[in-house]
Order: C-alpha cells, then structure tokens, then sequence
C-alpha cells in the first residue's frame, strides 16, 4: 500500500521505486546479499513512514 505522504514525497517515492529496482534485479540475478540490503532499507524507511503518519494521527486528535 502507499500512503498519500509517500507520493507527495516524490525524493522518497524515488528512492523506494530505486531500492524495488535493485532488490529485483539482484534476485534475478542470485545476488542475495545486495537484495537483501535494498530490502532492508527499503523496511528502514517504511518505519519511518509509518512513524509520520502515527505521530501526524496523534498530532490531529
């Protein structure tokens, strides 16, 4: 799912479509380490996303 603050984001939205890009391509290609390494970034950031929009939720009520 992508959340509307990752769209408007479009220096983050990038760099998530990068991370996809290599994490696919290093699978394809059996390199798992590097995989593995977009993968964890790529959960790196969605924590940090998920923290925004929790504390943004928070902030509103």
């Amino acid at each position: 799912m992508i959340s509307k603050r990752i769209l408007e984001d479009e220096e983050t939205f990038s760099l998530l479509i990068q991370l996809t890009d290599v994490a696919a391509a290093a699978h394809e290609r059996g390199d798992y380490d590097t995989r593995d390494k977009a993968l964890e970034e790529i959960k790196e950031i969605r924590k940090q996303i998920i923290g925004q929009v929790t504390e943004g939720t928070c902030k509103s009520e």
